[in-house]
C-alpha cells in the first residue's frame, strides 16, 4: 500500500464510505422538505454582494493590507450591502435570512467565531505570500518556480 504507485489507492476507501452514508441517509432520515417559497432576487443580489465584497476584502487584505483603496472600498460596499440586506430582510414578507435566530446569543455568537476563525485563516495564510516579491525593492513579484540564484522565494529564502 505504500509503494509509489499504489498511494493513491487509498482515496478509493471514500467509495463505500461514501455510498454507505447515501443508503443510510435515503433509509433513515426524514423528508424534510418545506413549503416552496418564491425566490426574492433583490435579497439574492444584496446577499451576493455582500458576501462577495467581504470575503475579497478579507483575502485581499492578506496582500494589500487593510489600508489598500480597493480592500477598504469592497469592504465598505459589502458591509452596506449586508446592511442593506437586513433591512429589507425586516420587511419582506417571506425573509430568505429569519432574523429572529439572530436574538438566539448562541447562533450570533458561532457565527461571529466561525467568521473570525475563517477570516484569520485566509489573512495568515501562506499562500498569498507566495507571489510577493522576496525583496521589497523589487516592483513586480515573482510568480513563476524559484531559480538557482533566487532562493526558494520569500519562505524559502536561502540567501
Amino acid at each position: 500500500m505504500s509503494s509509489p504507485s499504489s498511494w493513491r489507492w487509498i482515496f478509493w476507501i471514500n467509495v463505500p464510505v461514501g455510498l454507505l452514508a447515501v443508503g443510510a441517509v435515503l433509509r433513515f432520515a426524514a423528508n424534510s422538505r418545506g413549503t416552496r417559497r418564491p425566490i426574492d432576487p433583490l435579497a439574492l443580489l444584496l446577499a451576493i454582494v455582500s458576501v462577495l465584497g467581504i470575503v475579497w476584502a478579507v483575502i485581499r487584505a492578506a496582500t494589500t493590507g487593510w489600508g489598500d483603496r480597493a480592500v477598504v472600498g469592497a469592504l465598505a460596499i459589502g458591509l452596506t450591502a449586508l446592511c442593506a440586506l437586513l433591512a429589507w430582510q425586516r420587511r419582506a414578507p417571506q425573509p430568505m435570512i429569519p432574523l429572529r435566530l439572530f436574538r438566539n446569543g448562541v447562533f450570533c455568537a458561532g457565527n461571529a467565531a466561525i467568521f473570525a476563525q475563517n477570516a484569520s485563516l485566509t489573512a495568515a495564510s501562506p499562500l498569498p505570500c507566495a507571489g510577493r516579491p522576496a525583496d521589497p525593492r523589487r516592483r513586480r513579484p515573482h510568480t513563476g518556480p524559484p531559480r538557482a540564484d533566487q532562493g526558494g522565494g520569500r519562505l524559502g529564502r536561502t540567501r
